[in-house]
Parts: structure tokens; sequence; C-alpha cells
């Protein structure tokens, strides 16, 4: 695979630079927190301006700060970064959205088996 040891999306969140990565820990306790919803559902409901929404994107920021934070603490630096602009929304959720990606190793071609032809007949 091309990267056996993702680093994680860099993000300056609460002051702080941190690295935003879906381990199995993280995974683990985001399905704790909402045994009937899948990781992808959670992440596309913390994608939309709704309740629901900024709740589901509370607690994967939360599972992925790995408890550092309160959810009080994540729910104040949310609101902040709206009237500030920085650190928006969209940007906690752009750096979600890239962390769940950078968490599947993609194999490259150098990965791939070599096919043998079977056209020499």
């Amino acid at each position: 695979m091309s990267n056996l040891r993702p680093e994680g999306v860099p993000v300056n969140f609460d002051g702080s630079d941190r690295h935003f990565l879906f381990t199995f820990s993280v995974i683990d306790e985001l399905q704790y927190m909402h045994p009937a919803t899948s990781i992808f559902r959670m992440i596309e409901e913390a994608g939309k301006d709704t309740l629901e929404g900024l709740l589901y994107l509370v607690d994967i920021v939360y599972a992925l700060c790995g408890g550092e934070l309160s959810r009080t603490d994540i729910m104040q630096s949310l609101k902040t970064n709206t009237l500030t602009g920085e650190g928006s929304l969209q940007t906690v959720r752009a750096a979600i959205d890239l962390a769940l990606v950078e968490s599947m190793p993609i194999p490259d071609d150098r990965d791939e088996p070599e096919r043998e032809d079977d056209n020499s007949g």
C-alpha cells in the first residue's frame, strides 16, 4: 500500500494544531455513541446545517480529538470559529471528510500483482 501509516489531516481546532484520523479506536468510539448509525451516515449528517448535524459534528470532533476536549469546549470553539470566520465549520467538515479518505490507504500501481498474458496461443 502506498501509505501504511497515515498521519492524519492537519487542522487547527480550539487554538491547537491537531491531526484528524479515523483510527479503529475513533470509529469504535463513534459506533459506541451511535450504535445504529454508520460512520458514513454520521459524516454525511455532520455536513448539514441542522441540529442533528451539529450534534454529530461535535461527537465526531470529540472522538477525533481523543476525548481531550469536552463537548462543551468543542461547541464553544465551533461557535467562536463561526463568529470570527477562523476555522469555519466548512473547514472542520472538510478536514473530517479528508480524514476519512486519509484513513483508507489506497494501493498504488506497484502493489498490484502483474498479470500474465493469456494471448500466447
